[in-house]
């Protein structure tokens, strides 16, 4: 969604722990992929 491009764009160099919070935060709201 829009809000994780935009945290991607902010931060280029993404490592694990940001890939899995994304992914929990998706999880949260019940938007996974």
């Amino acid at each position: 969604n829009d809000m994780m491009l935009s945290l991607m764009n902010n931060k280029p160099t993404v490592n694990a722990k940001d890939l899995q919070k994304l992914e929990e935060f998706n999880k949260d709201f019940g938007q996974e992929g």
